[in-house]
């Protein structure tokens, strides 16, 4: 098995190492761009990489075992990523310390959560736990930073009702990420506030206390 490992990472170290030496370092560039929008993309990433691979002469490397290596190695990524996907999101403590910050927010606690992308797989019920868990932190102000949903107002409107139930002294204020432009984004524009938010486009609000 050992044997059969270490075969497989000299097969894909000489794979990358062609392409880049043939001055196909934009493909990583793409690659890495469609990690980020969608959890899918790392399957498409890796396939586009085989294909990119496929296009160029290089009789030193059996192409068919390095098909199945590459197909491999994309399910096992996109497993993980979903996997990962549907888990709670992580709870990060920082503590930010402010030159002359008046004593009445000494101790105040801001809740940031960003990229939910409330989705199909990524639904009600786990929003309605992350709407427990940040409640539980015991928030002054919650704040939405973007990319909150991936899909129509019609799709996706009763997977975001559990947001409605955010408590935090000085409420809740979101901003749209790109997400939010793909699909419907007058739609959100008008739902969002429905649920409590206050949103901001283009403008700022002072915390006063």
């Amino acid at each position: 098995l050992l044997k059969l490992l270490k075969q497989i990472l000299i097969d894909l170290y000489k794979v990358l190492k062609q392409i880049v030496d043939r001055s196909e370092k934009r493909v990583f560039g793409l690659c890495k761009t469609h990690l980020k929008l969608f959890p899918e993309g790392k399957l498409f990433a890796l396939f586009f990489l085989a294909v990119r691979f496929f296009k160029t002469k290089t009789p030193a490397v059996n192409r068919t075992r390095i098909s199945i290596y590459t197909l491999a190695l994309a399910l096992s990524v996109a497993t993980f990523a979903n996997y990962t996907a549907l888990k709670q999101p992580p709870v990060t403590e920082q503590t930010i310390w402010i030159k002359n910050l008046p004593l009445a927010f000494d101790g105040y606690r801001i809740a940031q959560l960003s990229d939910i992308h409330t989705s199909a797989l990524l639904g009600h019920d786990r929003n309605e736990k992350i709407v427990n868990r940040t409640n539980a932190l015991g928030p002054d102000l919650i704040v939405i930073t973007g990319d909150l949903v991936d899909g129509t107002l019609a799709a996706r409107q009763n997977d975001l009702l559990p947001f409605a139930q955010f408590h935090a002294r000085d409420g809740v204020i979101a901003i749209e990420g790109n997400h939010e432009h793909y699909v419907a984004h007058e739609d959100w524009r008008h739902f969002f506030p429905t649920l409590g938010f206050r949103w901001l486009e283009n403008e700022h609000v002072f915390i006063e206390k």
